[in-house]
């Protein structure tokens, strides 16, 4: 029985074929991904697409979020944008700040929770790939904090779209993203482990002091008036935070700005989602403090 012999030839056509497939698909996939990106209601869709404008600017992490947009423009008349992210480290909010002053007319107020210079996240700029096509900032950060991943985007186009933002977008598409506040309250057995948990540690970190010191100062080149704010914690919590105080000493030495600490200004259970962020009633009555204290007048 003679045996078949294969067809080499006809093999190698199949070779330039799926790589013209595979190039093709991902740059069509990588354009389809940046349609719905540009089209978000998502919030950094709109600071990159001439959507983003306003009077007042907040930023921070994940406390930076707890600022409650509807409750600040019912406040003052006028118009909010929060640039905060879960763990944003303060050399990548930075990059954003630039951009949007950059992009917008100055907004009249920034305000800015201190508490994100107490990490350096470097992983979190990979979850932002999708920004190196529209920010050169972006790219240049992006390519000194992980210079591998940087490469990967610029060989593959979808690559730019595996990302937590990218998803948080696609969520985004159809819904405005002005407000991610919780609604539940703290239950009572999360609040007596507060007084035994070990606090979050503030870590004491030059090169986010330097650069919350560097923003500060571009900020209020631009006319911009800026305030520096602690946000409550859970007093419990907060008031066992040993590193606070060292924390706190090192971030005025290092920032020529004054900071306005809210870190145990409410105390109710009710007003807290967890140790270390107000729900939605609580930062409705953190803005109003804001209002009272003065820092959202001019």
């Amino acid at each position: 029985m003679k045996t078949q012999k294969r067809s080499w030839p006809r093999l190698w056509w199949w070779l330039p074929a799926f790589l013209v497939v595979l190039v093709l698909g991902d740059r069509l996939g990588g354009a389809a991904c940046a349609r719905m990106f540009n089209n978000s209601q998502f919030r950094f869709a709109r600071l990159y697409n001439e959507r983003a404008a306003a009077d007042i600017l907040l930023l921070g992490n994940s406390r930076g979020l707890c600022f409650n947009q509807p409750v600040l423009e019912a406040l003052t008349g006028e118009r909010t944008f929060n640039l905060s992210y879960n763990a944003m480290p303060v050399e990548l909010a930075s990059v954003l700040v630039h951009d949007y002053l950059e992009r917008y007319p100055a907004p009249r107020l920034l305000l800015i929770d201190v508490t994100m210079a107490d990490r350096n996240n470097a992983p979190l700029w990979r979850q932002f790939s999708m920004l190196q096509p529209v920010s050169e900032r972006f790219a240049e950060g992006l390519q000194k904090k992980a210079p591998y991943h940087a490469a990967a985007c610029r060989a593959s186009h979808l690559v730019q779209y595996n990302s937590e933002v990218f998803h948080r977008s696609v969520y985004y598409y159809r819904q405005f993203d002005n407000d991610w506040l919780q609604d539940r309250v703290m239950a009572p057995s999360v609040a007596r482990a507060a007084e035994t948990v070990d606090p979050y540690p503030m870590k004491i970190l030059p090169d986010q002091l330097t650069a919350l010191n560097r923003l500060v100062e571009t900020a209020k080149a631009h006319g911009v008036q800026v305030e520096l704010l602690v946000a409550p914690y859970y007093p419990a919590y907060g008031q066992r935070m040993e590193d606070y105080g060292k924390w706190m000493k090192a971030l005025q030495d290092a920032v020529d700005h004054p900071v306005r600490s809210y870190r145990l200004a409410i105390a109710e259970r009710e007003a807290f989602a967890d140790f270390q962020h107000l729900n939605r009633s609580g930062s409705e009555r953190y803005m109003r403090m804001l209002l009272e204290d003065g820092v959202l007048t001019e």
